[in-house]
């Protein structure tokens, strides 16, 4: 992706940990928590020019509901060594069309629509976006969903027949 190759480019270390606990097989949105994913990952990276970017997927914990359905409450967390968000700036970190410190980070490309829209794709999932951030020293982005746990061969055999995946990461492809 475009993201591990600036990563690669900067010479950013990168992390990814995901709880043993968390079972494979989780029922949600997967396009929606992947956009929101690789929008903060690519943040992440964006402003990051050295140290390392870290996500993390850790089980918050394990419910039933009445009819005996089974859910796991996740912990997503993408944390970096960046720039950081002065507490000004906090206030619009997640309006639409706003970049915050546009002088310290001029450089860096964007519409100012990603946090914006990451947030709204959070919440129709049922979470929130959090951050925690030391100016000059890096943030965390986090939210929880709660995800219903899926029978694992019926989800694999229907994945199999609908989600077919093509991989070429060196590729460029023009969609009109």
């Amino acid at each position: 992706s475009a993201a591990s190759i600036e990563a690669k480019k900067k010479n950013l270390k990168t992390e990814l940990f995901i709880d043993d606990n968390i079972v494979d097989c989780l029922v949600g949105d997967r396009e929606k928590l992947q956009r929101v994913l690789t929008n903060l990952v690519s943040n992440a990276i964006k402003y990051t020019n050295e140290g390392q970017v870290f996500v993390r997927v850790d089980l918050v914990e394990n419910s039933r509901s009445a009819d005996g359905t089974c859910y796991q409450k996740v912990c997503f967390a993408v944390k970096d060594t960046g720039v950081g968000i002065s507490d000004a700036d906090m206030k619009k970190l997640f309006q639409s069309y706003e970049r915050v410190d546009l002088l310290k980070n001029q450089k860096i490309q964007g519409t100012g629509l990603g946090l914006a829209i990451s947030k709204q794709l959070v919440a129709l999932m049922g979470g929130e976006i959090q951050v925690e951030s030391t100016y000059g020293e890096g943030s965390t982005f986090r939210f929880e969903l709660t995800q219903k746990v899926g029978n694992a061969a019926l989800e694999q055999k229907e994945e199999n027949v609908e989600n077919q995946h093509f991989l070429a990461p060196e590729a460029q492809i023009l969609v009109v």
